[in-house]
């Protein structure tokens, strides 16, 4: 071969590899494009594209004593009665882009936060884990844009969890009747000065137990008792209201009793707002389950699970309640052991 044949193919290689070097830096480009990011109050909520987050703050002192917390209620109830903690993250650890963790301030790894929080409890914790199921379903509709809540179908698959980390079978999604209320816009919507980027308005979806004849009764913040849907209509409440049609909404104390489950098995849920949709999923396996608000409840969880015969406490927390110091302060009034 001749020299200048030589010199062609040399010269081939060079504008191959400056192609390679082009594309390389435009897919670069995309990857590298700007994030659509605006903060609120103070930082404390932001968007990312149309999506609202609440930052997360780990506050070790606080979820310490959170996981402390928990692990009193089942070193005291040990024998008697099963403690489960499920800790749930926020939109903020599963939906966040990549990209836009580089410019939130001082970004925080939920993950890391709530493992740090299950080491530290003991073993007679039942630790009940939904990231990865979570992280799985991340392009499913799980979360609200527009909310802090997770939506029923994000609770579906913390119920998924808690049935795996009791040995038993969930009730298939599909097997639940469903129903829709459009016109949703929820806290981080009006926190936002109703910023139209996180518009159009959602829906709120809610699932019916999978077993006839559940009943709910309620017991609000003025003690009076009632009978409510499990589901309720939604329809004519404000955009941001809707939330709501989850098991009677915040109330200290309701109870759900199911005809169809025979075996008299006793569940007590504690909660915040993030385990309303929780019940008319957990239902189909208990012949009762007592649900606690514990931040307008104000009696003594031990003593309670022992009178009730609970075969099973569920904790069904957020992250951010578990960093909250008012929200474990509430906590501390109802676990209370009297040795």
């Amino acid at each position: 071969m001749n020299g200048t044949g030589r010199k062609t193919k040399t010269q081939y290689g060079i504008w191959f590899l400056l192609l390679i070097m082009l594309f390389s830096i435009g897919c670069s480009g995309e990857k590298l494009k700007p994030v659509d990011y605006a903060a609120y109050s103070g930082g404390k909520l932001f968007r990312v594209g149309n999506r609202a987050y609440e930052s997360i703050a780990y506050n070790e002192n606080t979820a310490m004593k959170y996981a402390e917390l928990i692990g009193e209620a089942a070193e005291a109830l040990q024998g008697e009665t099963r403690v489960y903690s499920l800790i749930i993250p926020t939109a903020y650890g599963i939906m966040l882009p990549e990209a836009a963790k580089e410019i939130v301030p001082n970004y925080v790894d939920t993950q890391a936060g709530i493992s740090a929080v299950y080491t530290a409890m003991p073993g007679s914790v039942t630790r009940v884990a939904v990231w990865d199921k979570l992280m799985d379903h991340r392009d499913d509709f799980i979360y609200f844009r527009t909310d802090h809540h997770w939506t029923a179908r994000g609770a579906y698959l913390g119920y998924e969890a808690f049935c795996e980390a009791k040995g038993i079978s969930p009730k298939p999604l599909g097997e639940h009747c469903a129903v829709s209320f459009p016109g949703f816009l929820g806290s981080f919507y009006t926190e936002s000065g109703g910023d139209e980027k996180l518009l159009p308005e959602e829906i709120v979806e809610a699932f019916y137990p999978v077993s006839d004849d559940v009943t709910l009764t309620v017991t609000d913040e003025n003690g009076k008792t009632e009978v409510r849907p499990i589901v309720a209509d939604v329809s004519d409440l404000p955009a941001s209201a809707k939330y709501t049609t989850f098991a009677g909404g915040n109330n200290p104390f309701a109870v759900l009793e199911n005809p169809a489950v025979t075996d008299g098995s006793v569940l007590i849920l504690v909660k915040e707002s993030f385990g309303n949709p929780l019940p008319a999923f957990l239902c189909d396996h208990y012949s009762t389950i007592y649900i606690i608000d514990y931040r307008y409840w104000d009696g003594n969880i031990i003593d309670f699970a022992r009178e009730v015969h609970a075969d099973d406490l569920l904790f069904a927390n957020s992250v951010v309640a578990v960093n909250t110091g008012s929200n474990v302060g509430f906590l501390a009034m109802i676990i209370k052991n009297p040795g």
